[in-house]
């Protein structure tokens, strides 16, 4: 760790978006909401689609 900066040095599998999230913030995350795609759509959004 370089200050407040970590590098992953190899793939990572969390257990959900918001644990992933909050590594990557430093800080408790809802990673549905604050995962946001290049088309700017959240990942609970891009989770649900197509299902009513």
């Amino acid at each position: 760790m370089r200050g407040d900066v970590g590098i992953l040095t190899r793939d990572v599998h969390f257990g959900s978006p918001s644990t992933a999230g909050a590594v990557a913030l430093g800080r408790s995350s809802n990673g549905r909401l604050e995962w946001i795609g290049a088309d700017g759509r959240t990942y609970g959004d891009w989770e649900n689609r197509g299902v009513e």
